[in-house]
C-alpha cells in the first residue's frame, strides 16, 4: 500500500473516484502483494481476486447508462411516439383554427411554452416560427414549419432540432353537430434522436398531451367567451 500512495498522490487535484480506482487496480497488478487491513480492503476476503471485481462493479452502472443502452440489445426501440385523437369542440371550426394558426402568441397559453415568434411568412398558407419548449431541465429551441389550409387543416413539421429527429403535427377541424361546434382531429408522431431523451421524457409525455389539446379550448374560451355546450366526447386513437 506504500507504493500505491505515489501513486494517488501524483493524480490531479481534480481526479474522481473513477480515476482513483483504476489506478489502485493498475498498482496492485504491478505491485502483488498480500491484502492487508485499511479501508479499501474487505476483511471477509483474502485474496485480490475477491477485491479487483468488487473494485470493478463500481463503474459498471456508469458505464451502461453513458451508452444510452436499454438493455434489450435494440437501442433503437420505443424512440418514436405518436398520439392520435378526435375530440368534439364547442367552438366553431373557423374559431378554433384562428387560435391554432396564431403560433406567435403560443408562448401566452400553450404548456411549457417559453418563446414563440415567427420567422417568415408567405401569404396565409405558410410560415415559419421559433419556438422554444421547456419542461423539467429540458430547454428545446427549434424552427416549426407551418401550412395552413383556412379553415380546414394545420400541419406542422420541424427542423434545426437536438431533441427531435422528426416532429409532425396534424390539425383537422370540421363542422360538429351542433351549430358553432368542430369536430378536432388532432395528431402527433415524432422520434426522439437518443433513448436518453425518450427515457426521461416517457416520464411527463403523457402529462404534456393531457393538456396540449385542453390548452387551446381554454384559449377559445378566454377570446370567444362561452362557447356552445355539447356533449363531451373525446376518443384517443
Amino acid at each position: 500500500m506504500q507504493r500505491v500512495r505515489p501513486l494517488l498522490r501524483a493524480l490531479p487535484r481534480r481526479s474522481t473516484r473513477s480515476v482513483a480506482t483504476r489506478a489502485l487496480c493498475f498498482a496492485d497488478s504491478v505491485f502483488p502483494k498480500e491484502p492487508q487491513s485499511g479501508p479499501l480492503w474487505n476483511p471477509c476476503h483474502t485474496s485480490r481476486a475477491c477485491i479487483r471485481p468488487a473494485l470493478t462493479c463500481v463503474r459498471i452502472p456508469c458505464q451502461h447508462f453513458l451508452a444510452f443502452g436499454d438493455g434489450d440489445g435494440d437501442e433503437d426501440s420505443g424512440l418514436s411516439k405518436r398520439h392520435e385523437e378526435n375530440r368534439l369542440i364547442g367552438y366553431s371550426p373557423e374559431q378554433l383554427y384562428a387560435v391554432v394558426a396564431a403560433v406567435d402568441l403560443y408562448e401566452d397559453f400553450v404548456p411549457w411554452c417559453q418563446k414563440s415568434k415567427v420567422l417568415w411568412r408567405k401569404g396565409e398558407d405558410r410560415l415559419d416560427a421559433e419556438l422554444e419548449i421547456g419542461f423539467k431541465f429540458f430547454v428545446e429551441r427549434y424552427t416549426s414549419h407551418v401550412e395552413l389550409k383556412r379553415p380546414t387543416l394545420i400541419k406542422t413539421s420541424v427542423s434545426n432540432s437536438k431533441l427531435f429527429e422528426y416532429l409532425n403535427n396534424v390539425w383537422e377541424f370540421s363542422p360538429g353537430p351542433e351549430a358553432g361546434s368542430c369536430n378536432l382531429h388532432f395528431l402527433v408522431d415524432f422520434q426522439f434522436r437518443s433513448p436518453l431523451y425518450r427515457k426521461v421524457a416517457n416520464m411527463f409525455f403523457d402529462e404534456v398531451v393531457a393538456q396540449l389539446v385542453g390548452s387551446f379550448e381554454d384559449r377559445c374560451r378566454s377570446v370567444y367567451g362561452p362557447g356552445t355546450k355539447v356533449k363531451e366526447s373525446s376518443h384517443v386513437a
